[in-house]
């Protein structure tokens, strides 16, 4: 039934276009003051301290069971991912600024994202506030949105017929009778792959349902429930028990798994137009509490903290003031006090640098995400809090089809390696996340990966074969400050002594290939080091692709090699060691003012 539906809507998708993201332009009604408003709250539950306005769901109706309008804001948002129960989520509205950054960032994305797709997105800041009202900033950002497998358009709330969770005979669970949905995801990638402007030729290459080879977690994290739909809302990520269940060897995925855009954009909207639902109904109120409008593909929420964001990296006085990748890897220790600049050697950045982060770099890895960029390993450590339902603990996002464990890239280390498309089919997908320990560092061991292995989490996604070499880039690394199977962060942190040199360690091989006078761009997803932007490159551009996003090639450029307007000022104060010196010129300084330098 699915292959015939996913052949039929096929014809519908439009080869070439445009990525159309929504909101679209300032004061646009999807910028919303989101699910938890400073508000009186509308249940008449009351405000800590007998306030008269506090962090309060909008609407009591929504919630489950147990919970207040209050309670609830204080509780279950917050916990979510960050392992803090107790702590306040309220959220505001972005200002003018802020919206100005998310539209910038959405004008990168569609410039090169070439489908016919709109894609609904509601963004809010928000503060995490103690019962004093002091404000804990965890995140540079984050996105609430539900996942959608195939499988759910064969489950409820699309059909009244409430399915059975059974035991297969490899250990693994699924539903009874309920038939694999790899193979027309699959189908529905190849097919869009196919007529795309630069088709991706590793998609062709992809395992189907019987041959694709598994290796699974010894556990796999989650709630044993019904649908998708209902384990995966936020309002049952601390109203419902959750698990480390065990996982045999050799279990068989049986769906695939992706944000409902590329669903979407894949053409499987129609068959979610069931019994009075459709696809949107994923993220709308009712199943995603996070969302306060219907009809979108998720929530984008950004801390509100206005005070260290860069606004709009494109400002010529930002691009200007990029410092050279020297300096962080010698020169940038966090250990440093933040504002000491009595003293120009324990100051980090020179003068006039605007060192916040990077607001659109920030605003384009979340929507990166919305648009499909999430992998299962996400979902199988448990500490996350975002669990997917185990009955879909044999499902697969789109994504780790491209996922492999390093350790099977490279030969060596008892494992032939990639040489070839038809080795990329082989390679064992869903990988293990408990990986034994490995070391730190571009000197690895024969056949591990020449980059960093910050222990057990080492994962790359290859995205082609050249002359029997495979190209890839590492999908996480377990200290990086990486939740597991999140892609943002392209560097770590290491210590010597204890804190007394605390400094980034770059994990991205094009990172480390950079010269070191020239400017540092981390790529893709956010530039979380104070004072650099984030660019286009490579690793955005592939991993939408494996996604089936329509990409133009030809608007990448190569920002690697861009020497730092500071180049010059590095080499005259600094000395080989990397250490602030005025011996060679007098008049070197830093200078950074409060309120400009903040991690």
């Amino acid at each position: 039934m699915l292959v015939t539906v996913v052949s039929a809507v096929h014809l519908l998708n439009a080869q070439t276009g445009h990525l159309h993201i929504v909101p679209d332009h300032v004061g646009d009604t999807h910028f919303t003051s989101g699910p938890c408003p400073d508000i009186v709250p509308p249940d008449g539950a009351t405000c800590p301290n007998n306030t008269a306005t506090c962090a309060a769901f909008y609407n009591p109706a929504l919630l489950p069971a147990g919970y207040n309008s209050v309670s609830y804001c204080a509780s279950v948002p917050a916990g979510v991912g960050f392992l803090s129960p107790g702590i306040t989520m309220m959220t505001r509205p972005l200002n003018v600024e802020e919206q100005k950054a998310f539209l910038k960032a959405a004008a990168f994305i569609e410039g090169f994202v070439k489908d016919d797709q709109t894609v609904v997105i509601e963004p809010y800041k928000v503060d995490y506030l103690d019962e004093y009202g002091n404000n804990y900033v965890f995140f540079g950002g984050n996105e609430y949105w539900n996942p959608v497998c195939a499988a759910d358009a064969l489950l409820p709330p699309f059909t009244n017929e409430q399915p059975t969770i059974v035991q297969n005979n490899d250990g693994s669970y699924s539903y009874q009778g309920l038939p694999e949905t790899y193979t027309p995801v699959l189908d529905a990638l190849q097919q869009k792959n196919a007529r795309n402007m630069s088709p991706m030729k590793l998609i062709d290459y992809l395992p189907s349902q019987s041959e694709i080879n598994v290796e699974w977690p010894q556990t796999f994290y989650g709630w044993q429930d019904n649908t998708d739909v209902a384990s995966d809302l936020v309002s049952n990520f601390l109203v419902q028990p959750s698990y480390n269940y065990p996982i045999t060897q050799n279990a068989q995925p049986f769906t695939l798994c992706a944000a409902p855009a590329a669903m979407k954009m894949l053409g499987f909207a129609p068959m979610f137009a069931k019994n009075g639902h459709t696809i949107d109904d994923i993220n709308s109120p009712e199943y995603n509490m996070n969302v306060t409008l219907s009809g979108t593909d998720g929530a984008l929420v950004i801390p509100d903290a206005e005070w260290y964001w860069m606004l709009d990296s494109t400002d010529p006085n930002i691009v200007k003031t990029q410092l050279p990748k020297a300096y962080f890897e010698q020169s940038l220790n966090y250990a440093l006090p933040y504002s000491a600049c009595s003293d120009p050697t324990v100051c980090q950045f020179p003068e006039g640098i605007n060192a916040g982060t990077d607001l659109i770099g920030v605003y384009k890895h979340e929507i990166d995400h919305v648009l499909g960029l999430m992998q299962s390993q996400y979902y199988k450590v448990s500490g996350e809090e975002t669990s997917i339902a185990y009955t879909y603990g044999t499902a697969l996002f789109l994504l780790d089809l491209f996922d492999l464990d390093s350790d099977y890239v490279l030969p060596g280390y008892g494992h032939a390696g990639i040489h070839s498309y038809t080795d990329f089919k082989y390679a064992p997908r869903n990988n293990d996340t408990y990986e034994p320990q490995t070391i730190l560092g571009a000197d690895s061991p024969s056949g591990l990966t020449p980059f960093t292995q910050f222990g057990k989490h080492d994962h790359v996604m290859v995205y082609a074969v050249t002359e029997g070499f495979p190209s890839y880039f590492p999908m996480m690394s377990d200290t990086v400050g990486n939740p597991d199977g999140d892609i943002q962060f392209q560097q770590g942190t290491v210590y010597s002594d204890w804190y007394t040199v605390y400094r980034p360690y770059f994990v991205d091989p094009l990172i480390q290939a950079t010269p070191a006078l020239d400017e540092l761009h981390l790529n893709v997803q956010a530039a979380f080091i104070g004072g650099t932007i984030a660019v286009q490159t490579i690793r955005e551009y592939s991993e939408l692709a494996a996604e089936g996003w329509n990409i133009d090639y030809s608007t990448l450029k190569n920002q690697y090699r861009t020497r730092s307007p500071l180049a010059e000022w590095y080499t005259q104060c600094f000395d080989e060691n990397g250490v602030f010196t005025t011996s060679k010129d007098s008049k070197c300084k830093f200078d950074v003012r409060p309120g400009v330098v903040n991690y």
